[in-house]
């Protein structure tokens, strides 16, 4: 009996132990569902609390990324107004290159020779590849030698300083100048190597000729003047002589047929003289294109009437074989004015400034044929 009891509390106890760890379990497991929430929830604060701190992150990035673009689009901003800068001064100074070149190609049709260079240069100052520029002062430089020494009777000198010239002058309008140079030193290395009135005896007899005229001493004057018909006066020279020549006539009230030639070259030297001027004082207040076209083509009627005339009187005073080659060469001559004319156009856009460059470039050479015609057959 007591076993059996003893065996029963035993068994109490089992199950009381086995509920009570039972239990206990139970606890736990509640427990353990009671802290789970607790963990999710602080998972999630942790997950709040990134996805409050990503913003500002992205934020910060993209300013930056912002600050970059900025910079970027304002570099490329500046480099294309550097370009544009640059390419706008090279057209400019294209364009006044341009101008001082179209300048200087007229100083050179009215002769202005230094002038043309000051242009030239100012046109290689703005564009340093413009060869027309370089071409044209070397050109113009060794023109203005040549010319210096054969005015100074130094003939080698002067020949030297032609040889030295670009070949390529034909190019320009100085070209004709060049070719007349050319054809005077020629002559004169055929007449012994003197230029006209460069000899020391012309020099001589024209300082006496002005003491005799001064002095009143007329007939030896008039007589000096015989001589000096026959010897190799420049231009200058021949008007002077001509002028002391014509006021010796009024005082006397006489007129030497003796004197006749040189006297009609000295008057017709005169009046080309006066015509040059009265050119060039045409319509100095000329603006516009039309208005310098119009004075161009006054300019050139004036010269070519005259060399008509001076062809007339010439025409009729001589005959037979030196006749024919005045013709000759005549026509070669208009068809080389021409060639030139038209060659002086090339270098212009402009209609009316090709027509006014071509009306300037017949007027040049115009009157130079005159002064040559003149001094050749008067």
């Amino acid at each position: 009996m007591r076993e059996s009891s003893r065996n029963r509390n035993a068994k109490n106890r089992s199950k009381s132990s086995s509920k009570s760890r039972t239990v206990q379990s139970i606890k736990n497991r509640e427990n353990q569902k009671k802290k789970l929430p607790n963990k999710k929830l602080q998972d999630k604060k942790t997950q709040n609390k990134t996805v409050l701190n990503k913003p500002t992150s992205n934020k910060k990035l993209q300013n930056k990324y912002k600050r970059r673009r900025t910079f970027l689009v304002l570099i490329i901003a500046i480099i294309f107004i550097i370009v544009m800068v640059i390419i706008n001064t090279h057209k400019a100074n294209a364009a006044n290159s341009l101008n001082y070149m179209n300048q200087g190609n007229n100083y050179v049709i009215n002769n202005e020779y230094q002038k043309a260079i000051d242009s030239y240069k100012q046109a290689l100052n703005l564009d340093s590849n413009n060869t027309k520029a370089k071409d044209l002062i070397g050109i113009l430089q060794g023109y203005m030698k040549a010319k210096s020494c054969y005015d100074n009777g130094d003939i080698n000198a002067a020949n030297q300083a032609l040889s030295a010239i670009n070949p390529n002058y034909t190019r320009y309008p100085v070209g004709m100048q060049i070719n007349g140079l050319k054809a005077q030193i020629s002559a004169a290395m055929q007449n012994g190597g003197t230029s006209p009135g460069t000899s020391s005896e012309a020099k001589d007899d024209i300082l006496t000729l002005n003491n005799l005229y001064s002095s009143g001493q007329y007939q030896k004057a008039l007589d000096l003047i015989q001589k000096l018909n026959k010897e190799n006066l420049n231009a200058t020279q021949q008007v002077y002589v001509s002028e002391i020549n014509n006021n010796i006539e009024q005082k006397l009230g006489t007129s030497s047929s003796s004197n006749n030639q040189f006297s009609t070259r000295g008057k017709y030297l005169n009046e080309l003289d006066k015509i040059n001027v009265k050119v060039n004082n045409m319509d100095l207040s000329a603006q516009t294109y039309e208005q310098k076209l119009q004075r161009a083509k006054n300019k050139y009627t004036v010269w070519n009437d005259e060399l008509n005339k001076i062809l007339q009187n010439i025409e009729s005073n001589i005959s037979g074989d030196k006749l024919t080659q005045l013709q000759t060469s005549q026509q070669a001559w208009v068809q080389q004015k021409n060639a030139q004319a038209v060659q002086s156009e090339a270098q212009y856009n402009n209609q009316l400034v090709k027509e006014t460059a071509n009306y300037q470039t017949q007027r040049s050479l115009t009157k130079d044929r005159c002064y040559y015609l003149v001094n050749t057959y008067m």
